[in-house]
């Protein structure tokens, strides 16, 4: 209460500032302030300060006003500046004569303060001087309650006489005197004398609940109230209803024995079970406070607040009374009966009191949790009978729902397995419905149709329940929809099951009663129960009501089986594929390729079955051709292929349509090997040549001519033999001449190939540089030896041109280059001994783009032997030149004459 005080205060200070309030609010301010330093409140000298700085500004306002000088007096005493109250009442004292006259009680009030001043500072002369006039005086004002609150003050204070200050207190509330100084003054002669409140009366009475209220009193004063109104008769205790809260305070406080045993007699008077009323009377037993009447009203407000908890003592005491409603009974009987250890402690006797008490209960149809636990126990222990399970029908999915606020009228709730909603009406905070499990959804309704926060304790009546019962209500015909839920998730909960369990399952499932997601459940049950029994057909009929995507990987599992042995083998494959397949078994594996086989299936996911199973090692003679047929993977995938059939011990393997397979990825992906060679070089000897035969051929020249390829010597054959047998090959020829020059390649066919080979070069004018290199004795030396030739690669159709120049020349020559194939361009051209050509190739299209350029020195010494051409001459004359032989270099340009043309100009001419 003292916070409160100074929460006061505190907005107190927030009224304003002096000018916005007026001086009666500020008097009250004063007056609030003071009294708060008199009962010592927290920062209680704070408050004197503030109240004196308020006295001052309203003195400032005010300065004829004498009751604002004697109020600042009065303050400075109780801030303990002596001084300056001194000072103000020596100022007051020269014109106490007509200020007397005019007010006379400021005398009384004067007197007062001198007298309080000079016990304050120690002068006792000064006290006996002034209290003998006020003494004197005082019978004249004897009625003002004010001043006689003054007075007494200064009985208690100065004088001591605490029993003639509470006479001169009751005179002031005789006069009608009810100020917070009259009640503080009170509590001030309490406190300091407790033996005053052996005469207790109405006044002191309201002294005490005023000091009990605002914390200003003690332990002591508040005990010798409690002794005094125990000792009162019941009728007393009606008026004191007011004082629960403020002794239940003083309680907390203080935890005294005698405000105890006085609180809880005033709430069992008050017959009070609230929890405030549970505590206190759990603490009077606990330190054996015993007043008629407490056992039952503890067991009544533990009943209605839930706590359990309660000591032996208590129980053995009650549950032998038969005047003890059956409500609170059954409680006690299900403390007992949670309690094992001090159920077994029970005679048999009193056990069966319990039993007969139970089924006196059970036959009353009486429902509530405490009388579940009962009929959980006479379920237990099998004391029932048949007559009493007729009656126990009602119990078997009820539940009790406890109402914690009174401001709920209805509630609507609805378990996760029924499609459908509850309304309940709620009467006297309790509401009973029947369910198969707790609610899902639960909404609140209040009284004006407003929604209310769900503060509610749902509690089954008896749970659990033991399937032989459940059992029993079926085979008797018993049906309800939460019963018929109840039953069906023991079933669940079981591994065998007899026929007529599994058709009430499937049964339930198809009620439209039944929530969707409950009906899920039900049909993952039964499919999977199906499956595991190798029931597929029956199985099929659950899961196709199922979405695969949601179902966890063991059911999944035992779907995908459930799909390979009913035939639906798509999507079997389907889930088969995003599952793996390291779980399933080598006999459901071939079941089901053997499936796919007669759906005639075969999608890339089977191959990978086929290749799966190889790796296995198994392997089946029919599967060829659908592995050669539809099997579309890397060449590196068909290698492994052909590799792991030829592992198989199969008669009569044909993997000719693979190996075509193989080739023809090679040639689409320009993937080069030894061992894609040696399977076309197999296919060429097996059969006559095919279409595929000449595309490896081309290709060969492709990787020749362009990536300077090296095939094996048996393809070289081929080639070779193809293009012997098709002079239209002519690049095949051009690539055989390349494996000649530049790889050294010699094989039986190499003089027939280059027969027919130089003919066509020398028809078209094409030399390529690789030539030079062939070192056979033939008769298209002269033409390998005189000329040299350039190649460049690019695009087809386009018109590349050679410009060149000598040492000799200054602006450079062109020639067209000629386009042989597969972008290739060469040009032939004619150099002799010693000259060095600077040469670039470019575009007729865009001439200032260079796409090659180069410098060639020829140092070839070449002597040809025979009929001499004019090349040979002007060759053979500067090669002696250059080995200083001018004697044969004069004969030779002699003979040049000879074959001088115009048109024909050599660098020696």
């Amino acid at each position: 209460m003292k916070q409160q005080i100074e929460y006061m205060m505190e907005q107190c200070e927030k009224q304003g500032p002096f000018d916005q309030i007026n001086w009666k609010r500020r008097y009250c301010r004063i007056g609030r302030y003071w009294i708060a330093a008199n009962m010592q409140v927290l920062h209680y000298p704070y408050y004197i300060l503030q109240a004196i700085e308020e006295a001052k500004q309203l003195i400032q306002w005010d300065p004829a006003n004498i009751y604002l000088r004697l109020l600042l007096i009065q303050l400075f005493i109780d801030g303990n500046e002596f001084e300056q109250a001194e000072t103000q009442l020596e100022s007051i004292q020269k014109y106490k004569k007509s200020l007397f006259i005019e007010k006379p009680e400021t005398y009384i009030i004067v007197l007062y303060l001198q007298c309080l001043l000079s016990f304050y500072i120690g002068k006792s002369f000064q006290v006996r001087r002034s209290w003998k006039k006020l003494d004197k005086a005082f019978p004249q004002f004897s009625e003002e309650p004010f001043l006689l609150c003054l007075y007494a003050r200064l009985l208690r204070m100065i004088q001591e006489e605490e029993e003639k200050s509470l006479d001169i207190l009751y005179k002031a509330y005789e006069h009608h005197c009810r100020s917070p100084l009259l009640y503080l003054e009170l509590n001030m002669l309490f406190m300091s004398k407790p033996s005053l409140l052996n005469d207790m009366n109405p006044i002191l009475l309201q002294a005490i609940h005023w000091g009990m209220r605002y914390g200003f009193t003690t332990k002591e004063v508040v005990e010798k109230f409690c002794f005094w109104f125990l000792q009162q008769p019941q009728e007393q205790y009606e008026w004191m209803g007011n004082w629960e809260n403020k002794l239940y305070h003083w309680y907390k406080e203080t935890h005294s024995q005698p405000i105890l045993h006085g609180l809880c007699k005033l709430y069992i008077n008050h017959e009070k079970i609230d929890q405030q009323a549970l505590e206190i009377y759990q603490k009077a037993w606990e330190e054996q406070i015993y007043i008629d009447k407490i056992d039952q009203l503890y067991i009544k407000a533990a009943y209605w607040a839930g706590e359990e908890s309660l000591p032996m003592s208590l129980i053995q005491s009650q549950c032998m009374n038969s005047i003890l409603p059956m409500e609170y009974k059954a409680f006690l009987y299900h403390i007992l009966i949670q309690n094992k250890a001090q159920y077994d402690w029970l005679s048999k006797e009193e056990q069966e009191d319990i039993i007969d008490f139970t089924k006196k209960c059970l036959s009353q149809g009486r429902t509530g949790v405490y009388y579940g636990t009962l009929y959980q126990k006479l379920m237990e222990d099998q004391k029932f009978s048949k007559e009493d399970l007729h009656f126990l029908w009602d119990f078997i999915c009820l539940y009790e729902i406890k109402v914690l606020s009174s401001d709920i009228d209805t509630i609507f709730i609805q378990s996760s397995e029924e499609a459908t909603i509850n309304h309940i009406p709620v009467y006297n905070q309790k509401a009973f419905i029947s369910l198969s499990d707790l609610p899902s959804t639960v909404l609140c309704i209040g009284k004006n149709g407003e929604v209310c926060p769900p503060e509610i304790i749902i509690t089954k009546i008896i749970s659990p329940i033991p399937d032989t019962i459940l059992q029993f209500y079926m085979e008797q015909g018993y049906d309800s929809l939460a019963f018929r839920i109840l039953l069906a998730k023991a079933y669940m909960k079981k591994s065998n099951l007899s026929a007529q369990e599994i058709s009430f399952l499937e049964e339930t499932v198809e009620m439209n009663e039944i929530s969707k997601d409950f009906c899920y459940e039900m049909n993952q049950w039964l499919a999977i129960y199906y499956a595991k029994e190798k029931r597929y057909e029956k199985a099929n009929q659950f899961y196709s009501k199922l979405p695969f995507e949601q179902l966890p990987i063991k059911m999944r599992q035992e779907g995908i089986r459930t799909l390979i042995y009913t035939g639906e083998v798509e999507k079997a494959l389907f889930w088969l594929s995003t599952m793996g397949i390291e779980w399933v078994s080598t006999q459901e594996m071939m079941h089901l390729i053997q499936n796919c086989m007669q759906q005639k299936i075969c999608s890339s996911y089977v191959l990978f079955l086929y290749l799966w199973s190889m790796n296995k090692g198994i392997m089946e003679e029919i599967w060829m051709d659908d592995l050669q047929n539809y099997f579309d993977g890397t060449i590196d995938q068909l290698l492994v292929l052909r590799e792991k059939l030829l592992t198989f011990d199969i008669q009569d393997i044909h993997i000719d349509q693979l190996e075509r397979k193989i080739v023809q990825q090679s040639i689409w992906t320009r993937q080069w090997s030894s061992t894609v060679e040696e399977i076309f070089i197999r296919m060429y000897n097996k059969d006559s040549p095919t279409v595929l035969d000449f595309a490896f051929a081309t290709y060969c020249t492709y990787q020749i001519l362009h990536e300077e390829k090296l095939p094996i010597l048996g393809t070289i054959h081929i080639l070779e033999e193809l293009y012997l047998n098709d002079s239209n090959q002519t690049l095949l020829g051009y690539a055989l001449l390349y494996l000649y020059g530049e790889e050294k390649v010699y094989s039986p066919k190499r003089s027939q190939v280059l027969d027919r080979v130089f003919p066509i070069l020398i028809k078209n004018n094409i030399h390529f540089p690789w030539i030079q290199k062939i070192q056979d004795k033939t008769q298209y030396l002269s033409y390998i030896e005189k000329n040299i030739s350039f190649l460049c690669n690019s695009f087809k159709n386009e018109e590349l041109w050679f410009y060149y120049k000598n040492q000799k020349t200054k602006n450079n020559q062109k020639v067209p280059m000629k386009y042989v194939g597969m972008g290739i361009y060469t040009v032939m051209l004619p150099v002799f001994y010693g000259e060095i050509l600077h040469y670039y190739i470019a575009a007729s299209k865009t001439p200032s783009i260079i796409l090659k350029e180069g410098t060639y020195h020829s140092k070839q010494l070449t002597k040809v032997q025979g009929k001499k051409t004019s090349y040979d001459v002007i060759n053979q004359g500067l090669i002696y030149h250059s080995l200083f032989q001018f004697e044969e270099v004069e004969k030779y340009i002699e003979l040049g004459f000879s074959f001088y043309q115009q048109e024909k100009k050599g660098i020696l001419l």
